[in-house]
């Protein structure tokens, strides 16, 4: 047989081996409220779905899912401690997360390593770190009207946002304020703070954050930005994605040539979440899109599933 025949012959056999083993990649995964399941995201931007869900054998009540991809905070109908929801290699597992308050407010750091805690009844505020698998309680305080928070992936910073703007609070006790700021997020594995301004249209990076703190504006109204509600960074990439509520849009900072690109989205963004890889994103509003960058274009695609929360 000649060799060109073999290999023509050889092919299907091949094809039919390696559709054995395929299997379509990840995106990411997410709380569906309505549903009340973890939804996988499978396939790439822009040919996306969600009707896959993680297999759990109790009902979930509510479930935050970590910027890392690998676990998820959950709280199930059938206990009352919040558990720790982990798939690092395809099983998944779940253990209780022992001391920790039932939170109705959830923010993990930008690794997914330390996350804050906050339950609007008791006004009580707790900091986890060492997540997700040598959860270690670092912080415990009272805090009230938190309407969102953020935490350095060491767990040595907090930042809590009320309607008065940001509290910076360290583990010495040092408190500085942000006044007006309504969204705050940390640099990976830095204490550096992103925040925005919905009242001046302003995003800033606040370099050392304290009383001698760099202050650099990187966008601003020129730049689409209007009424920034919501804040996320993507990996370790130095790409901020900025949920724009009053332009119905979404605008991505790059931190390092302080550009600024804006995407119109039609839509009423309610909250912006990495994915994985350094430049995807997820945006939740009255449908589901995903935000990505494919030949130094920034796009947004939507996402359609049966059913359940966007």
């Amino acid at each position: 047989m000649k060799p060109a025949i073999a290999l023509l012959l050889l092919c299907p056999a091949l094809a039919l081996a390696q559709a054995g083993t395929w299997t379509t990649p990840h995106l990411g995964y997410f709380f569906d409220r309505d549903a009340k399941v973890i939804r996988v995201l499978s396939g790439v931007p822009g040919a996306a779905g969600a009707d896959e869900s993680l297999a759990l054998a109790s009902k979930l009540d509510a479930a935050w899912t970590s910027p890392s991809g690998f676990y998820a905070l959950a709280t199930l109908r059938d206990t009352s401690a919040l558990q720790v929801v982990a798939w690092p290699h395809g099983s998944t597992n779940i253990s209780s997360l022992e001391q920790a308050i039932q939170p109705t407010l959830v923010a993990f750091s930008p690794s997914g390593s330390a996350v804050v805690l906050w339950n609007h009844d008791t006004a009580k505020l707790q900091v986890w770190s060492g997540l997700p698998g040598a959860p270690t309680l670092a912080r415990q305080t009272d805090a009230h009207a938190v309407q969102s928070a953020a935490v350095t992936d060491d767990a040595s910073l907090l930042a809590l946002v009320d309607d008065a703007g940001a509290t910076l609070l360290s583990r010495t006790g040092d408190v500085q304020p942000l006044p007006f700021a309504t969204s705050v997020q940390f640099l990976r594995n830095s204490n550096d703070l992103v925040a925005a301004f919905a009242s001046t249209n302003q995003v800033s990076l606040f370099h050392n954050p304290g009383t001698h703190a760099e202050i650099s504006p990187l966008a601003g109204a020129g730049d689409g930005i209007s009424g920034p509600t919501g804040l996320a960074l993507a990996g370790s990439s130095r790409q901020v994605a900025v949920v724009n509520s009053a332009g119905r849009s979404v605008s991505l900072i790059d931190l390092d040539t302080k550009t600024t690109t804006t995407l119109n989205c039609g839509c009423s963004p309610k909250e912006v979440a990495p994915l994985a890889g350094n430049s995807v994103f997820r945006v939740s509003g009255e449908n589901m899109l995903v935000l990505d960058r494919q030949d130094g274009q920034w796009r947004l695609t939507a996402v359609p599933f049966q059913g359940g929360d966007r």
